[in-house]
């Protein structure tokens, strides 16, 4: 008593000292008409800034906004304080109304049928349809009672949490409104007074508002349970009447086509002999009752199957809410696990639902099309003599006068009977409507629950730590499996279904031709090979043929155990044992299948060695692999099928843990032998590609895979049987999709190598035929030509384009990557467990409200996630886009660089923003560290900010460009690459020269290449005093005009430039198309214009020097004779 008093007393002081409105400027409050006025004021002024004026309109919508926050959280705070007084007389109505329901005796069933039988059939079916609304209407409320309920119940932890993040607020509101107003002038300071006052009074008034729900919590949820049992109540109630309604309503319904379906068989009978109009119309009333018996019946099936998804949808959203409550109170419990276990193998299955709503498609078209000529027909007998008017046509009038009367006695009884077609139909038409919504809703509600069951089953145990206790049942499990009765009884059942199925004999004929055909479809193998020896003769079709034969050969035991599987297990006449095995068949159909396809493919001559030139020590391992995979895998998956069919429960038995435990070691030895990296059967393909990825990572690989096997086996020992089986089986299926890639890996690359080297052979066969022709036209001359052999070339290529290689590892690295997702989507909602494992909070806005956000365990892998697709991204992607942008001729490499320059920075900056946004970073907070660097900037940083900008305008302005021959100072060379600081040029020195950004913006610089790539060449050439200088022209011409790479325009041009101390001086002017030819043809033109010379006789002038003697002493003079 006194703790409650205490808390009372705070309460009121706290709610004493914050009820008095903060004062503002002007010393009250600001009104929020008073706001208004104030923007209608600055929305009419002309002389204002356009952006102060929208500021300021942005400051009072504010205002506005939090005027109207302090009125909705007062007139709440109103009611919560209401309900917290006026609590116990309501309580006490609804305990006392909630007793007298209690103990008011419901009507008998008597009574309640005794006063629906005397309602006609028109007036039962208003109320039934009127109950039935109203029964909807009290359901919904109902469900929206108890959801309020439980929100109710689970918000006292969130409005505690959020009166931290408001009184937060509210303290740095406080410290703001202690600062100096800094606006530029009087309206601006008032308008943020008036708003940052507001705002304050806001927060106070949220956290009046949030304490008053707590403090009323208590009495609301009293009110709200009383309130949620009388609604049961009244619903269970509701439903009883609805439900006597219903019976009678269908049993009324079908006494009354009883009736209907009497008079019509006794008017047929009294038709029959009379004449053939009136015989026939009976017969067709007699149908047309015959049909709305049956399809009242169908209707009254659809409404009860309804009934029954209606059932199950509500038993699946209770089980729902109850595994929610469950979960929040327990957590990961290891009770639960076997619990969720049964649930999720209790859940419906959604494609039987799906087929069922496929199926009833094509009955509505048949039934509305049915109704379109009963409707037809209601209209035409309306006009009843225009209708006997078509009936009589081609009668005699004595006849007509005889048959009329029974005519229209049968044409009245034809219209009430499709009156009554037409209504049932529309009652069909609205219960199959119904139904539909009904399934999809359990679909949508199965689906949700699945989920949810997924998302914390995968975490919790489903067994105990295997011990003796788990074989107890192994006795009776292997008596189940090895009784002799049961195998006779599958024979024979086996037998039986066999000789009456046209599937099963077809698929045994199909099996016996394969049988005896497989040596020829060998042959054929093997000869498809034979041919991609060849060069010309190799083909893609070859490695097609291969496929197919393989493909035949692996088919027919897997075809036919699947076929008689499907057979016995579609069968309803058969014993669970026969059920059992079929599910094991059925189940080791696929993976008997691809250990023989890939067995197959191993063989000598096959595709592999042949087609996809691996080698015989490979394959011949592989071969012995999938043999041993056969012997062991597969048995033991037929007996765990077999098993786990007839008892789903026994997979957590000891038994069936053993088996998975098998499997794992079948697995963890394959993986052994196949990824060991010094023995493994897959090192020597490594070795030979030292940079695959592969290579690289075989390690990592190998540690991976046997680590994951071996973590699975302690999961399966320690009772996580349900992860570790499922895991286990996505686990395989993974291993069949690689195995499926690598396939289509090699056939890509086939593919690729064939077309290359039909390429290369066409080039040969081109260069062939110009060197023919080349041959003949020296032979013109002669009088006979000899016949020219022509060999195919030897063309060796050794690797592919490099370009289309990294276009093909991209598609089948997408491929990869989406085949893995859709393989593991089971498990990735277990992982959103991750999302309610907080590590830290930060605030951010949302909904317009600052709130603590928390971040995740599941957030944080995001950002790892995000932090290697960036680095990925950035490192590969730009290599991607320059590859497409090759494709591209009228790109050039300078576009093409600053195309994936631009994109690397786009990528490094979209993924660190979503990385840091992921992770909370506040970026106000960040605003002294920006502040920081400006100032660093201004003093020790400001040359490499200049280089970074001034590399950032290369790439937009673009005066430089890679591959541009440029001359910056005393260093010449082409643009190799530009980086965010400095760029690299090679010189012709074949030296790389790194030149800041900066120098290219500021300072001169020479870019030979900019607009025109178009080059001149200038070669001095003197000649000898004496020499004719217009022959010496002359050749000069020549020899330019014979070299076929420079321009004929401009026209070549030689200049007399003067005469010089040893020569005279001649010089040549030319242009070339691309300054990356200048070296080499300025040396053919040299070399041809000193051939042109020497042969007419023209010297090229040397040096001439004057040599003195120095004679001041005697000079040595000898004679030697030549002969001695």
């Amino acid at each position: 008593m006194k703790d409650s008093f205490k808390l009372s007393l705070l309460i009121f002081i706290f709610f004493s000292t914050f009820s008095n409105p903060i004062l503002s400027m002007e010393g009250t409050l600001v009104s929020a008409k008073k706001v208004q006025e104030r923007v209608k004021t600055i929305e009419e002024m002309n002389d204002i800034d356009e952006k102060a004026k929208e500021h300021l309109l942005d400051i009072y919508t504010k205002t506005l906004d939090h005027l109207d926050d302090i009125s909705t959280n007062n007139q709440r705070s109103t009611v919560f304080e209401t309900t917290r007084k006026q609590s116990p007389e309501e309580i006490k109505q609804l305990e006392d109304e909630l007793a007298k329901q209690e103990s008011q005796p419901e009507k008998s069933s008597e009574q309640v049928l005794a006063t629906i039988n005397k309602l006609p059939l028109a007036e039962l079916e208003a109320t039934y349809a009127s109950e039935s609304a109203n029964l909807a209407a009290v359901t919904a409320k109902n469900s929206d009672l108890k959801q309020t309920l439980d929100q109710e119940l689970n918000s006292a932890s969130d409005i505690r949490k959020r009166i931290i993040e408001v009184n937060r607020s509210l303290e740095q509101r406080l410290e703001e409104k202690s600062l100096p107003l800094t606006g530029s002038n009087q309206e601006l300071n008032k308008a943020e007074q008036w708003q940052l006052d507001s705002h304050i009074e806001s927060l106070r008034s949220e956290i009046k508002m949030l304490d008053l729900r707590l403090l009323s919590q208590p009495a609301r949820l009293k009110i709200l349970k009383l309130k949620a049992e009388l609604s049961d109540y009244k619903v269970k109630r509701i439903k009883s009447y609805n439900s006597q309604l219903k019976q009678q309503l269908d049993l009324k319904r079908s006494s009354e086509i009883q009736q209907t379906q009497e008079m019509t068989r006794a008017e047929l009978s009294e038709a029959q002999g009379k004449h053939p109009l009136i015989e026939s119309l009976a017969h067709s009333n007699a149908l047309l009752s015959e049909v709305i018996t049956q399809r009242d019946q169908e209707l009254i099936d659809l409404e009860a199957s309804g009934d029954v998804v209606f059932e199950e949808t509500q038993r699946i959203k209770d089980e729902k809410d109850s595994l929610k409550k469950k979960l929040d109170i327990a957590g990961l419990n290891q009770i639960l696990g076997k619990v969720l276990w049964e649930q999720k193998q209790a859940l419906p299955d959604n494609k039987q639902y799906q087929k069922s709503l496929k199926n009833r498609e094509q009955v509505i078209t048949q039934l509305g099309l049915e109704n379109i000529h009963y409707q037809e027909e209601m209209s035409n007998i309306k006009d009843r003599e225009g209708y006997l008017t078509s009936l009589l046509l081609d009668t005699p009038p004595e006849t007509i006068l005889r048959i009329q009367d029974d005519l229209i006695k049968l044409i009245n009884t034809r219209k009430t009977l499709l009156e009554k077609v037409i209504a049932i139909d529309e009652k069909y038409f609205r219960a199959m409507s119904e139904l539909d919504f009904a399934e999809k809703k359990l679909i949508n509600m199965a689906i949700s629950y699945s989920q949810l069951i997924d998302e914390h089953l995968f975490w919790l145990r489903s067994a105990t730590i295997l011990n003796l206790d788990n074989f107890k049942d192994t006795p009776a499990q292997i008596k189940f499996l090895l009784a002799p009765s049961h195998w006779l009884k599958f024979v024979g059942e086996t037998f039986t279904m066999s000789r009456s199925s046209p599937q099963v004999i077809l698929g045994l004929l199909l099996f016996v031709f394969l049988l005896i055909k497989r040596v020829k479809i060998r042959a054929l193998l093997i000869h498809a090979g034979r041919k991609t020896k060849k060069t010309s003769a190799d083909s893609m079709l070859h490695t097609w043929k291969a496929i197919f034969y393989t493909l035949l050969l692996a088919i027919p035991v897997p075809m036919l155990l699947w076929i008689v599987g499907w057979q016995l297990a579609n069968a309803s006449e058969v014993s669970i044992f026969s059920h059992a095995v079929a599910s094991g068949i059925l189940i080791i159909s696929f993976p008997l299948f691809s250990l023989i396809l890939l067995r197959k493919m191993c063989i000598p001559g096959g595709s592999f060695e042949t087609h996809f030139k691996w080698s015989g020590h490979l394959t011949d391992g592989l071969r012995k692999e999938m043999g041993r995979l056969m012997l062991t895998f597969i048995p033991i998956i037929f007996i765990m099928g077999l098993i786990f069919s007839a008892d789903e429960t026994s997979v957590n038995s000891g038994l069936g843990r053993l088996f998975i435990l098998f499997i794992l070691t079948t697995f963890a030895l394959f993986f052994y032998r196949l990824l060991k990296p010094q023995t493994g059967l897959l090192t020597p393909v490594s070795r030979s590609n030292l940079q695959s990825f592969f290579e690289r990572y075989q390690t990592l690989l190998f540690f991976l895979g046997m680590m994951s096997i071996v973590i699975l086996m302690g999961m399966t020992i320690i009772g996580y049987v349900y992860t570790a089986g499922r895991m286990t089986e996505l686990l395989i299926y993974s291993v069949w999709f690689i195995f499926a890639m690598v396939i289509l890996q090699h056939m890509s690359i086939r593919w690729l190598l064939l077309t290359r080297r039909r390429y290369a052979l066409k080039i040969a066969y081109e260069k062939r035929q110009e060197a023919q022709v080349l041959k003949q036209e020296r032979l013109s001359t002669e009088d006979e030509v000899d016949g020219i052999d022509f060999e195919e070339p030897e063309i060796d290529i050794v690797s592919l384009n490099e370009d289309s290689q990294k276009l093909l590892n991209l598609a089948l690295c997408i491929l990869t990557i989406t085949g893995f997702v859709f393989i593991w989507s089971d498990v990735l909602p277990a992982l959103s467990i991750f999302e309610k494992i907080t590590l830290w909070h930060h605030e951010a806005v949302v909904e317009g409200t600052m709130k603590l956000v928390p971040v995740t365990l599941g957030d944080l892998a995001l950002a790892i996630l995000i932090l290697f697709l960036t680095i990925v991204g950035a490192k590969r992607f730009p290599a991607i886009i320059e590859i497409l942008l090759l494709q591209n001729n009228n790109i050039s490499s300078g576009e093409r660089y600053t195309i994936t320059t631009l994109t690397n920075y786009t990528i490094l900056g979209v993924g660190f923003f979503a990385l840091f946004n992921i992770l909370g970073a506040d970026w106000n907070r960040f605003q002294w560290l920006f502040a920081a660097l400006s100032v660093g900037i201004g003093f020790g940083l400001q040359e490499i900010v200049a280089n970074f900008i001034s590399g950032l305008i290369i790439l937009f302005e673009r005066p430089i460009r890679v591959g541009d021959h440029i001359s910056v100072g005393q260093n010449e060379g082409i643009v190799s690459r530009i980086q965010i600081r400095a760029t690299t040029i090679m010189t012709y020195d074949r030296k790389e020269l790194l030149v800041p950004n900066k120098e290219f913006i500021t300072g001169q610089l020479v870019n030979l290449s900019l607009s025109d790539p178009v080059a001149r060449i200038v070669i001095p050439i003197g000649v000898a005093y004496g020499s004719d200088v217009s022959k010496a022209r002359q050749l000069m011409l020549e020899a330019v005009d014979e070299n076929k790479r420079v321009l004929g325009e401009p026209v070549p041009t030689v200049m007399f430039r003067g005469f010089g101390d040893n020569s005279l001086n001649l010089e040549l002017r030319c242009f070339v198309a691309n300054v990356d030819n200048r070296v080499t043809i300025t040396s053919e033109i040299n070399e041809a214009v000193n051939g042109k010379f020497n042969a007419v006789g023209i010297c090229i002038a040397f040096p001439q020097r004057d040599v003195h003697l120095d004679i001041k002493q005697p000079i040595d003079i000898r004679i030697q004779d030549k002969g001695k």
